[in-house]
Order: C-alpha cells, then sequence, then structure tokens
C-alpha cells in the first residue's frame, strides 16, 4: 500500500486532475478552492476535502452532469456546510504561523537592505558604510505583515464566489497601502522609543540567509 501523500503532493495532484474539467466545471471548482484554503481550517483536511469533491466532479462530468448539478446553485453555502464541520489548525500550527509571516517579511527585509548598501558601497558610499535600521520599523512591519495576511484571506473567502473579482483586487491595493503607511507611522512616532542600530550589507546577508533557511525548513515541515 502506498504511503498518504503530503500536503504539497495533494495539491500538485489535485492541479493535475483538474486538467480533465471543462472550462465551466473548471470555474466553479477554483472558486471552491480559493473559499476552503482561505476559511482557516487544518491544511491536511481541507485539501483531503478538496481532492474528494473533485474526485466526485470529475465522475459526474464523465456523467453529463455539471459542478451546479453536483454541488447546487449556492456553492457559498454548500462550502460553508462543509468548512463548519472540519476542525481548525492546531495551536502549535496557529503560533508557527505567527512567528513565520514576521519572520518571512523581515527576511526579505534584509535582502533588499543588503543589495540596497552594497549599491551604494560600490558607487558611490565609502567603505564603511551600515545602515540605519530601526527596531520600531522591524516591529511595525512584522504587526503589519501579519494584518495583511489575516485581512487578504478574509477578501479572498468573501469574493470567492463573485463574478467579478475587481473588488478584491482595489480592496488589496488599498490594504496595501495603509499597511505601508502604517508601518512608515510605526517606525516614524516610536524611534525615539526604541533603539536604532547599524546593519551592514554583509552583516544583512548574513541575517537573509539564517532567514531564508529557517523559512524553507518552515515551509518543509509545514508540508507534512
Amino acid at each position: 500500500m502506498s504511503a498518504p501523500m503530503n500536503i504539497r503532493e495533494m495539491i500538485a495532484h489535485n492541479t493535475k486532475l483538474q486538467k480533465q474539467l471543462n472550462t465551466k466545471n473548471k470555474k466553479y471548482y477554483g472558486d471552491m478552492i480559493v473559499y476552503i484554503r482561505s476559511s482557516g481550517i487544518d491544511d491536511r483536511r481541507g485539501e483531503e476535502l478538496l481532492l474528494e469533491l473533485l474526485l466526485h466532479l470529475i465522475q459526474a462530468q464523465k456523467e453529463g452532469r455539471s459542478a451546479q448539478d453536483v454541488f447546487g446553485s449556492d456553492p457559498s453555502g454548500y462550502c460553508r456546510e462543509l468548512v463548519s464541520q472540519l476542525p481548525r489548525p492546531k495551536m502549535v500550527d496557529r503560533l508557527s504561523m505567527l512567528v513565520m509571516i514576521p519572520w518571512i517579511a523581515v527576511t526579505w527585509l534584509f535582502l533588499a537592505e543588503g543589495l540596497m548598501g552594497l549599491l551604494l558601497l560600490v558607487t558611490s558610499t565609502p567603505d564603511g558604510y551600515s545602515n540605519q535600521m530601526s527596531l520600531a520599523f522591524l516591529l511595525g512591519l512584522a504587526l503589519t505583515s501579519l494584518l495583511l495576511v489575516k485581512l487578504v484571506m478574509l477578501l479572498m473567502n468573501r469574493t470567492a464566489f463573485t463574478e467579478h473579482n475587481r473588488k478584491f483586487y482595489v480592496l488589496f491595493l488599498l490594504l496595501y497601502i495603509v499597511s505601508i503607511a502604517a508601518v512608515v507611522a510605526a517606525g516614524f512616532f516610536l524611534k525615539s522609543y526604541l533603539p536604532v542600530f547599524s546593519v551592514s550589507p554583509w552583516a544583512a546577508f548574513v541575517i537573509f540567509a539564517v532567514g531564508y533557511a529557517g523559512q524553507k525548513y518552515w515551509l518543509r515541515s509545514g508540508a507534512k
């Protein structure tokens, strides 16, 4: 008997099977994917449910039935009922997510800082260049990244079955602008209360490397 698939394998298998759907059924099922994956349920149980729904839909399509024939004319209500029966992520998984979202945001910030510092060092800045990094800015970035991800997931969930997704893109743009403004504001108002430290380009690259290694490890362990 073959070993059960991990989450990453289930997603890849799901993507491959979707090629068997016609255009209309694929659109219907694609909205179900967005809704279920953005509902805050346990990832493994969610992917298992999506595979089960897909296999059921493929069989129905072979019999000449559409997704609406199988799942009804109210996909939002149907998915809501299914999701309500599935467990939420374990506390350790939720805590892991709360740590890793800011971790990823700060990690890539240090790559940007390192590249910018290296550019200035090579082009116009004397040896010994280092960037001034505010702890207030880092904290603001960490908190804002958490809020932004949460709001984007909520927007995806609320707009999953709408005919036009323009509303989602407009709201996402607004959220992005507000998030940047919040980080800048936090850095400005808190910089006099929290320390500021110097980071050379080389130190920024080292911090990025450590952060990226942690990010890769988390993604691998989370896909099990």
